[in-house]
């Protein structure tokens, strides 16, 4: 996945969902930062999962997934995990501008 070399959040966020489809078909995903992030978790009638954005212990924003079923345990935590991987390459961004 070549989030690292993205030039929008935009870009990022259509990167992991094309990366993601194929194993978790995963429709979308969103990122927030804390002024418009919603609670973190998962709504277990649809498939939503709500995973916090962390940089240098803190928390910076949520990544929101999507898809059609619900996601089970270890589907969140790896999603948990890559939104680890979402943050630094925000915070690469941050540092282009």
């Amino acid at each position: 996945m070549a989030i690292q070399k993205s030039k929008s959040i935009k870009e990022i966020e259509k990167l992991v969902a094309e990366a993601l489809f194929p194993s978790l078909q995963i429709k979308s995903v969103r990122v927030s930062f804390l002024s418009t992030a919603l609670p973190p978790g998962v709504n277990s009638q649809v498939g939503y999962c709500n995973v916090p954005m962390m940089r240098d212990g803190a928390t910076i924003g949520q990544v929101s997934f999507s898809r059609e079923k619900p996601f089970n345990v270890s589907e969140q935590n790896f999603l948990d995990q890559l939104s680890s991987t979402i943050a630094l390459a925000i915070d690469r961004l941050a540092k282009l501008e």
